[in-house]
């Protein structure tokens, strides 16, 4: 599994030139799934994500999560972030998860924050997405 996480000012996602979600103050999670993840990792990055130290405190350090600052998330599925890019010209996505599992697991991680009372947006899985945002800081982290 990989994900990159942003801090972002807004962040909105098109299909069809059509605005399907989008979230104001908060971060915007790509997350690609593969062939060997399981339950148990959605939930660990799910963890670790929640508890990323990723806004600003009064001291300006970046230490306060998304619960603390109560801020809005999108979670977008992306088989590119697992394409490995060491051989030739052409991306290879032979780890990446069967489209039926990969589903099912970005399902299951979108529920878990879904859980938490945070506002949670989506993309629309397998669909080819316009993904506009205004990334604060910039602030990026993968894991």
């Amino acid at each position: 599994m990989r994900a990159v996480i942003q801090r972002v000012n807004f962040c909105n996602v098109k299909v069809n030139n059509e605005t399907v979600s989008a979230i104001d103050k908060g971060i915007l999670i790509l997350i690609g799934i593969e062939k060997s993840d399981t339950l148990d990792i959605v939930e660990t990055y799910f963890s670790k994500i929640l508890k990323l130290g990723i806004f600003k405190d009064e001291k300006g350090k970046i230490s306060k999560t998304v619960l603390d600052e109560k801020c809005d998330i999108m979670i977008i599925s992306q088989i590119t972030l697992i394409a490995n890019l060491n051989k030739g010209k052409k991306p290879d996505f032979s780890k990446s998860a069967e489209v039926k599992e990969a589903k099912r697991l970005y399902k299951s991680f979108v529920d878990f924050f879904k859980n938490t009372g945070l506002n949670v947006k989506t993309g629309i899985f397998g669909e080819y997405m316009r993904v506009s945002l205004e990334n604060d800081g910039p602030v990026t982290f993968i894991l």
